[in-house]
């Protein structure tokens, strides 16, 4: 089993629990990511996959997120739906954000449910 510094990197980059340990939750969202980006889903980190999480200028998947909803999530991602959405970027999922997200979901034809999950996402993105 791999461990340390590189595996932290790669766990903070899919959003996995970040305990420098690669076990299987880590493969499974290196698997979602490689999805996300449109690589071999695989589970392994190698160059190509290395290449995406290194490249600041990649697409944000949501493969490096939990689903955003409320009451008051926090965080940089919150901030950037914020920004996307067309309201206050306070990084607060809070019920102002929550009624941006129905409205958008809303006008994109998709379920609304108030959350940012893969399918919002992506329309957002």
């Amino acid at each position: 089993m791999m461990t340390g510094d590189d595996v932290r990197t790669v766990q903070r980059a899919v959003g996995a629990a970040v305990d420098g340990i690669f076990g299987p939750n880590t493969e499974q969202k290196v698997r979602e990511f490689q999805r996300a980006q449109g690589l071999t889903a695989d589970g392994i980190v190698g160059p190509k996959t290395w290449a995406a999480i290194e490249n600041p200028r990649t697409k944000p998947t949501y493969s490096r997120l939990l689903t955003l909803r409320s009451p008051n999530m926090r965080g940089d991602d919150v901030r950037e739906v914020q920004r996307r959405l067309g309201v206050t970027a306070d990084g607060i999922f809070g019920p102002n954000t929550e009624r941006a997200v129905r409205n958008f979901q809303r006008q994109q034809g998709i379920t609304v449910d108030g959350k940012v999950g893969p399918v919002t996402w992506n329309r957002l993105f």
